[in-house]
C-alpha cells in the first residue's frame, strides 16, 4: 500500500493534488485500527507522509445524502461486546430492551438518520456474531423462535447468519451438531401448520429500519437447508441419514407455503416488475420470481435433497428416487398454478428424469400441459426446460421429440411478462447444439426439417448466430476440446453453410453470419470462407451483423 500510493503521489502533475496519500492513509488507518501494524511499521508509515487515524471508519461516498444505501443501522453495543454476550443473554435482550418498539422509544428524536439504532442494526450484529461462534448459536437455536414475543426479524437474522457461517467455513459446519437447528425448523413447521405464518413487514416508517416477516424467514430457512444439503465430494454438511426424515417433512411444509401466488404474476397485481418497451411495466421472468419466493427456493432445496437421498452407497453410479419423494413431487405438481414453480419443474427436470425415466415420462403431460387454459403454465415449464443444458438421452427420447415438434407450432406470446429464456431462442439453441454434436441429428431428421420448413421464422437467425458465437468465434474450453477431438463437428458446420445457401433465402437469417468470420479454429480455409461470405452477402443484400 505504501509503495503504491507513494509512487502515485510522486507521479502527480499538480502539487496540490494530495488525494493519493489521503486514500492510502484511509487504508492504512483501517489496518492499524485492527492492530495489524507494529510500532516500527506505524513510524515508517507516518514518515512516508501518511496520517493514521485510529478512529477512522469507512463510509459510502454518498454520505450527506438521504439515499438508503448511505444508512448504516447500528446495534446498542459495539460488536466486540456483543460477541462476548452469552446467547441466552442476547435472546433475553431481544425480548425486551432490544425489541423494535423499545429501541424506537429509547432513541426517539435523538438518533442520527444515517446511523439509526434499531432492530435492523441488532439483526446485523446477530448475523456477524454467528460466523464467529456457530456452535454456540446453533446449540441455542430454538430460543430464537417464540411467536409474538421475539421479533421475527431476529429469527431471520439468525438464519442469514447461519447461512453465511456455513459458506465461510464449511469444515467448521461439518463438525457442528445440528440437532437444535432441525428442532427450530420443526417448531416453525408445527406452528405454521397450526396457524399460518404468512405476511411480510415494511416497517421502515414505524421502526426506522427494514424488518423481515414470515415470508422472508421461510425463504431464509430454505436457503440454509439448501446449503446443508449441497454436496462436495458426495458429502453433505449435515448428517443426511440422521436428519433425512425431518428435513423431508420440513421441505414438504415449505413446498405448500403460499408464496408465490397467481396474483404475484398478473400485470395489475405483480409483486416483481421491470421496465419494458414504451415504459410498460412487465412482470418479472418466472426464474427471477421463483428464486425470490418461498416455494421456488424450497423446490431448489428439494432438488438438492434427492442427490444424497437417492445414492446407492455400494454403487455410486446407481441413483434412484424414493416413493415418498415421488409422491411429494406429484402432489406439488398437481396443485401448482404459478409460472414461477412450473419453470422450476421444467428447469430441474433432468435431475429427476435420470433417476426414474419411466416415471417422469408418465408426468410429461402435467409438466407441459397442452390445455388452452394452461398455456401460460406450459410456456413457463418449457422455458425452464430450454434454459437447461442439452442432454442426449433426453433429446432422443421420443416423448421429448414430440414436445419439440409441438413447441414449433405454439405461439409463444404471453403478454405482460418477461422471459428468462425466450422459447424461440431456446429451441434454436437446443437444435443447434444437437446438430453440431449429434451424428444422428442431421438434414433429414424430421425435427430439423420441421424447424427449417417455415421460411420466415426468427429462430432461424438464432440458430445461425448461436453456432457462430459458440463454436466458430467462442472461446469455451469444452467446446474447443470437442471441435479438436470430434472432426464431425467442424464438418457439419461447413455442410450446414452449404445447405443453407442452397435451401434458404430469408435475408434476416444470413445477416446472422457475423460470428462465422473466423479462421482461428481451422474450421474454414480462408479461400473457402471468402467464397461463402460472398454468397452470404448476396443473400443478405450486403448486410451482416
Amino acid at each position: 500500500v505504501i509503495a503504491y500510493f507513494v509512487k502515485k503521489d510522486q507521479e502527480k502533475e499538480n502539487e496540490k493534488e494530495n488525494w493519493h496519500l489521503g486514500y492510502g492513509s484511509r487504508i492504512l488507518s483501517i489496518i492499524s485500527g485492527q492492530n495489524q501494524l507494529s510500532e516500527d511499521e506505524k513510524k515508517s508509515t507516518e514518515q512516508a507522509g501518511f496520517i493514521l487515524q485510529q478512529s477512522y471508519e469507512p463510509e459510502p461516498s454518498i454520505t450527506g445524502t438521504t439515499f438508503a444505501s448511505a444508512i448504516r443501522a447500528q446495534g446498542i453495543i459495539n460488536q466486540e461486546k456483543f460477541d462476548k454476550l452469552p446467547v441466552e443473554e442476547i435472546v433475553k435482550k431481544l425480548k425486551d430492551e432490544w425489541s423494535p418498539a423499545k429501541l424506537k422509544e429509547k432513541y426517539k428524536g435523538e438518533d442520527d438518520f444515517h446511523k439509526p439504532h434499531n432492530a435492523e442494526g441488532v439483526g446485523g450484529q446477530i448475523q456477524s456474531s454467528i460466523s464467529r461462534r456457530l456452535q454456540g448459536f446453533i446449540s441455542k437455536a430454538t430460543l430464537f423462535f417464540e411467536k409474538d414475543v421475539i421479533e421475527e426479524h431476529f429469527l431471520y437474522s439468525f438464519f442469514r447468519g447461519t447461512e453465511e457461517a456455513i459458506k465461510n467455513n464449511r469444515a467448521l459446519a461439518v463438525e457442528t451438531d445440528w440437532d437444535n437447528f432441525i428442532k427450530l425448523c420443526l417448531a416453525i413447521k408445527a406452528s405454521g401448520e397450526k396457524e399460518p405464518l404468512h405476511g411480510e413487514k415494511k416497517d421502515r416508517d414505524s421502526f426506522s429500519g427494514w424488518l423481515a416477516g414470515w415470508r422472508s424467514i421461510h425463504s431464509a430457512m430454505a436457503d440454509v437447508l439448501q446449503i446443508l444439503l449441497k454436496e462436495e465430494d458426495n458429502k453433505t454438511v449435515i448428517d443426511f441419514k440422521k436428519y433425512r426424515d425431518d428435513i423431508f417433512g420440513i421441505l414438504k411444509y415449505l413446498l405448500k407455503y403460499p408464496d408465490p401466488t397467481p396474483e404475484n404474476e398478473k400485470p395489475e397485481t405483480a409483486s416483481m416488475t421491470s421496465g419494458g418497451p414504451n415504459n410498460q411495466q412487465l412482470v418479472s421472468d418466472p426464474f427471477t420470481m421463483a428464486i425470490n419466493t418461498v416455494r421456488g427456493r424450497a423446490f431448489q432445496t428439494f432438488m438438492f435433497f434427492i442427490y444424497p437421498d437417492g445414492r446407492n452407497p455400494e454403487n455410486k453410479n446407481e441413483v434412484k428416487i424414493k416413493e415418498d419423494v415421488k409422491k411429494l413431487y406429484e402432489d406439488v405438481l398437481d396443485k401448482e398454478d404459478t409460472r414461477a414453480l412450473m419453470f422450476m419443474f421444467g428447469h430441474y427436470l433432468p435431475s429427476f428424469y435420470f433417476r426414474d425415466i419411466k416415471w417422469i415420462q408418465s408426468l410429461l403431460p402435467k409438466i407441459f400441459p397442452k390445455e388452452s387454459e394452461k398455456k401460460y403454465l406450459y410456456l413457463a415449464a418449457w422455458e425452464g426446460y430450454l434454459a437447461n443444458n442439452l442432454y442426449y438421452e433426453i433429446f432422443i427420447d421420443p416423448n421429448f421429440q414430440e414436445l419439440y415438434q409441438y413447441a414449433l407450432s405454439v405461439d409463444i406470446d404471453d403478454a405482460g411478462r418477461r422471459y428468462f429464456r425466450d422459447p424461440d431462442d431456446g429451441i434454436a439453441i437446443h437444435l443447434a447444439l444437437a446438430f453440431v454434436h449429434y451424428k444422428d441429428f442431421g438434414f433429414e431428421h424430421p425435427l430439423f426439417k420441421a424447424f427449417w420448413e417455415n421460411k420466415d421464422f426468427e429462430p432461424h437467425s438464432h440458430f445461425v448466430s448461436f453456432i457462430g458465437r459458440s463454436f466458430v468465434s467462442g472461446d469455451n474450453v469444452v467446446t474447443n476440446e470437442f471441435l479438436e477431438k470430434e472432426s464431425i463437428g467442424k464438418k457439419k458446420i461447413r455442410e450446414f453453410w452449404d445447405w443453407l445457401l442452397s435451401n434458404h433465402d430469408d435475408p434476416k437469417t444470413f445477416i446472422a453470419f457475423g460470428f462465422w468470420i473466423n479462421i482461428e479454429k481451422n474450421i474454414f480455409e480462408p479461400k473457402w470462407l471468402a467464397e461463402h461470405l460472398r454468397k452470404t452477402f448476396e443473400k443478405s443484400k450486403g448486410v451482416i451483423d
